[in-house]
C-alpha cells in the first residue's frame, strides 16, 4: 500500500490517502472506477463553486455581489422626493446628496418670492435626477462587471476573465 499523501488541488494542502475530503476546504476527492484507484479530478468542487457563483479567486471580487449593489432609480427618485439629497446618498455621490438638501432649503427662504418659485422647480429636477443618478451608478457597475467578464469562445456565454472552463458549455478556454 502506498503511503504517498493526497495533494488537494483546491487549496493545495497535504491529505492522508485515506481521506475522501480535504481536511481544510472539504475538497472531495473523486474515485475513477474504471482505473480501480483514487484520482483527483482536474478541477475542484471549489473553483466549480466560485465559477458559478462569479467569485473570483484570491481577489476578493464578487461578480455577485456587484450585482446586488444596483439601484433602482424609483427608489432614489422617491428618497429625493421624501428628503432632498438622500437619494444621491443612496447611490454612493455622498458629496451631493449632502449639498442638495441643504442648498434647496437656503434657496427657499434666502430669496424671497423669487426663492419660493424656482424652489419648487430645483426639487422637481431633484426627484428626476435622484432616478437618473441611479441609472449612472449602475453604468459604472456595468463597466466594473464588464471588466472582470470576457465571452467564451465556444457559447458567447459571459464567463469570469479568471475561468478555465466555461460554466455553460464546459468549454476549455485559454
Amino acid at each position: 500500500m502506498e503511503n504517498t499523501q493526497k495533494i488537494c488541488p483546491s487549496c493545495n494542502e497535504k491529505n492522508n490517502p485515506q481521506f475522501s475530503k480535504c481536511w481544510k476546504c472539504n475538497y472531495s476527492f473523486e474515485v475513477n472506477v474504471n482505473e480501480g484507484n483514487a484520482k483527483t479530478m482536474q478541477q475542484s468542487n471549489v473553483q466549480k463553486t466560485q465559477q458559478a457563483t462569479g467569485k473570483v479567486k484570491g481577489t476578493g471580487l464578487d461578480v455577485e455581489g456587484f450585482e446586488q449593489k444596483r439601484k433602482k432609480g424609483w427608489v432614489a427618485a422617491l428618497l429625493n422626493l421624501l428628503l432632498p439629497g438622500v437619494g444621491y446618498m443612496y447611490c454612493g455621490n455622498w458629496l451631493l446628496g449632502l449639498v442638495a438638501g441643504p442648498f434647496l432649503l437656503v434657496m427657499a427662504f434666502s430669496m424671497g418670492a423669487l426663492g419660493l418659485v424656482f424652489a419648487p422647480c430645483i426639487y422637481i429636477i431633484l426627484i428626476i435626477d435622484g432616478f437618473l443618478a441611479a441609472n449612472r451608478a449602475n453604468n459604472k457597475l456595468n463597466k466594473k462587471i464588464n471588466s472582470l467578464m470576457r465571452a467564451c469562445p465556444r457559447c458567447a456565454e459571459r464567463v469570469l476573465r479568471a475561468a478555465k472552463v466555461c460554466k455553460h458549455c464546459g468549454a476549455e478556454i485559454l
